[in-house]
């Protein structure tokens, strides 16, 4: 029986850079995901304003960024 526990911002910081990889963020547990799915929408079209979309939405504006620089 395998036991997991959760990496905090810090931790998984220096697990990226030892990896050799950004790490761009956390993206919370929310049960929107499964929702969404199943209206088959994305999470923006079903909650924009959730958190879990938000995080979605910074990371990818951190993606956006390294890809037009």
């Amino acid at each position: 029986n395998m036991k997991y526990r959760r990496l905090g911002d810090s931790e998984l910081t220096v697990s990226a850079i030892q990896k050799g990889v950004a790490f761009l963020g956390r993206i919370p547990f929310d049960p929107i995901f499964t929702k969404a799915m199943v209206q088959g929408r994305n999470i923006f079209e079903y909650d924009p304003g959730s958190e879990a979309c938000r995080a979605v939405g910074q990371i990818w504006e951190k993606i956006k960024n390294k890809i037009i620089s």
